[in-house]
């Protein structure tokens, strides 16, 4: 394991640790923006479906960023202006502390997120030799996450010695982003590769390659099949802020307490995302797949049927593992089969396509929730068992 780290490149570690920074701002405000919505007398079903939409629209951000990048060919300045709204975001709600100028804070957070998020995991293609792909993908997607248990970790921290500091946190949350852009803006660098897929070669200048939307048809069978699981799996992915709700009402827990959910599944997520890159050298991606749904599924009815908080924090963490799991093999799969010069279009619309499955898992997550929250657990678990189904009429033929 050791010796597979020493050969990703110093680039890929540069990406992750803006991508740590990053997500660490966005986790801080994320953390509390439910508990936040929820002081103020929003309803769960509501607040399901603003998280949704303000996700899809995250995700609708990326396909943007995705084809911008591949036109312009300079992730690195998409990527930075990416971390520059996650950073700006977070003074709404620290200038005026109401839900609209949360809400509006979100969006902007979002906004930021969809721009960097697929330059920055174009950047990880570019830079990836060949035989690396899933173990650098794991180490950009577990240091994101680490970002995410040390944002929530924080927020922790502060909750419990100041009750419903929400201020602090919205205050706070804006550094390591401020930090993120001056990484970026300091230390990465666009690469190109040769032809052949080599190491990656840094270059003052190169041609650009122009994009059409003629040149989706260019994308191969292999990556639409992918693209039919992405849509028809992300379909039970709701949010994890209902996730934390339905533990905070259910369990009668405070707000400190209801974020060590968050810091559960996250820690399950980062040793899902690299645990994940390295297993991908022994199995294949369809197997991953296949055991990313059974892990779903197993944690929709934990978290369903638990008697206990105990027992409902083994289902975050089953959530946690699948969510490192099965972005990561998504990401490596759509890197092996999209050409270089269409990456962050074949990225982005990995992100349409989950976006628009999120909107309709939140909506339909938050709606089942208001109603008995056990219900949202159990449409999810029915879409996995669909999902599961899928994959193995896919088995029949060419292998995903």
């Amino acid at each position: 394991m050791r010796s597979h780290l020493k050969k990703v490149p110093l680039q890929v570690w540069i990406v992750g640790s803006a991508s740590l920074l990053i997500t660490a701002s966005a986790a801080m405000f994320f953390s509390v923006f439910a508990l936040f919505l929820k002081s103020l007398h929003v309803k769960s079903a509501n607040i399901s479906l603003i998280d949704g939409i303000i996700e899809g629209l995250g995700y609708l951000f990326k396909i943007f960023s995705g084809v911008l990048s591949d036109f312009l060919q300079k992730r690195k300045l998409i990527f930075a202006i990416g971390a520059f709204f996650t950073a700006f975001s977070k003074l709404l709600p620290i200038l005026f502390f109401t839900a609209q100028s949360a809400i509006l804070g979100r969006i902007l957070d979002r906004l930021g997120n969809g721009l960097q998020a697929t330059p920055r995991d174009a950047l990880i293609s570019d830079y990836a030799p060949p035989n690396l792909r899933g173990t650098c993908f794991g180490v950009r997607q577990s240091l994101g996450t680490l970002g995410s248990v040390l944002g929530t970790l924080f927020v922790f921290t502060i909750l419990k010695f100041v009750k419903d500091d929400f201020y602090t946190i919205f205050a706070v949350a804006s550094v390591p982003a401020v930090v993120a852009f001056l990484l970026i803006h300091f230390f990465v660098r666009d690469a190109r590769r040769s032809q052949e897929e080599g190491q990656p070669q840094v270059k003052i200048k190169t041609e650009k390659v122009p994009f059409h939307l003629s040149d989706v048809r260019r994308l191969n069978r292999s990556y639409w099949k992918t693209m039919l699981i992405v849509g028809l799996f992300m379909l039970c992915r709701f949010s994890e802020s209902l996730m934390m709700l339905y533990g905070k009402e259910t369990f009668s827990l405070s707000n400190s307490a209801a974020t060590q959910i968050m810091i559960v599944y996250n820690l399950a997520a980062v040793f899902s995302a690299y645990t994940t890159g390295r297993l991908e050298s022994f199995f294949a991606s369809s197997t991953l797949l296949m055991s990313g749904v059974f892990i779903t599924m197993g944690a929709n009815f934990v978290m369903a049927l638990a008697g206990s908080f105990s027992l409902f924090m083994v289902g975050a963490a089953l959530w946690g593992i699948q969510i490192g799991l099965m972005q990561n093999v998504f990401c490596a799969e759509i890197s092996k089969f999209v050409q270089p010069e269409l990456r962050g279009t074949g990225f982005g619309i990995f992100y349409f396509m989950t976006a628009m499955s999120v909107l309709i898992a939140n909506n339909i997550g938050g709606q089942l929730a208001e109603k008995s929250g056990v219900l949202a657990f159990y449409y999810s678990a029915f879409l996995s068992f669909l999902t599961c189904l899928f994959l193995l009429f896919s088995r029949r033929g060419k292998r995903v």
